[in-house]
């Protein structure tokens, strides 16, 4: 039987590289430092979870419908006091991909870094550590960081990233080598097998942390906290009778007019703060 696709719609894959090219670029650079940790207004847009849930004014989306998803209201400027971002639109076409992936019910896929952390190492440390660390070295091979893995043992490099078919470790936990069969007892399901090549198909991206750290994933999200960042020099938002004002009296003004507040009138160097 055929899908059907609606126009303007994306299968689960196109949906999924336009989250990831599109959207989540999006969130980052013009949502993330208001909506994300700090929480302005309740809400946080750094995972699918939290948008669902939303903020004071309500969850931020309805997956499948963008005109009811009040995160779109905002960046199209059609909701009557929810403007995002607060000072310069969005470009229209960035509108459109915000429609489109709401549309397309906001898929949210794990990052390459989430998904080695949550579905690679647990499984690395449980079945592989115990013969494949520093210490015990089976068969000369480490399977405790990329650049071993890489290096392999004495039957050659264990995975080539980009190439499942070439890499020994699949053929290992496939049970498909003459030789190698990982772990020896019990094959892996079938699911985390796939996972594994998908991990290599994409490169086999590898996060370095320390043994302390070893159980602890941190997500994608977490590493966009604010603190995290690259110092960074943001334009100041355009507003209304401020063009030659001190850029920080910009910024405060645009949140205050966000904030449906207007600003106190001017006050002289005498007069003590309140």
């Amino acid at each position: 039987m055929l899908a059907l696709v609606l126009p303007g719609q994306l299968l689960a894959d196109e949906a999924e590289e336009h989250f990831e090219s599109r959207i989540r670029p999006l969130l980052k650079k013009s949502c993330f430092e208001c909506h994300q940790a700090n929480r302005k207004g309740g809400l946080r847009l750094d995972s699918r979870k939290d948008i669902l849930v939303g903020g004071k004014s309500g969850p931020a989306i309805v997956p499948g419908d963008p005109d009811k998803s009040l995160l779109f209201q905002a960046v199209s400027r059609t909701h009557p006091r929810l403007k995002m971002p607060p000072g310069e639109p969005l470009e229209s076409r960035q509108v459109e991909d915000l429609a489109r992936w709401i549309r397309d019910g906001a898929p949210w896929p794990e990052s390459r870094v989430e998904f080695f952390q949550k579905q690679i190492f647990p499984v690395l440390k449980k079945e592989c550590f115990s013969c494949h660390d520093t210490a015990s070295r089976k068969g000369g091979l480490r399977v405790d960081s990329r650049q071993s893995l890489i290096a392999g043992g004495k039957h050659g490099p264990a995975i080539v990233p980009g190439d499942p078919g070439k890499s020994l470790l699949m053929q290992a936990i496939r049970h498909q080598h003459e030789k190698l069969k990982m772990p020896p007892k019990k094959q892996l399901p079938q699911s985390t097998i796939d996972k594994f090549s998908q991990w290599i198909r994409n490169g086999a991206d590898w996060i370095e942390r320390s043994q302390d750290a070893a159980d602890y994933v941190i997500t994608d999200e977490q590493r966009q906290f604010w603190s995290f960042q690259p110092l960074a020099h943001p334009e100041p938002p355009r507003v209304r009778g401020l063009k030659d004002a001190n850029p920080v009296d910009r910024f405060v003004v645009a949140r205050l007019k966000e904030q449906g507040l207007v600003q106190g009138r001017q006050a002289d160097p005498r007069t003590p703060h309140s």
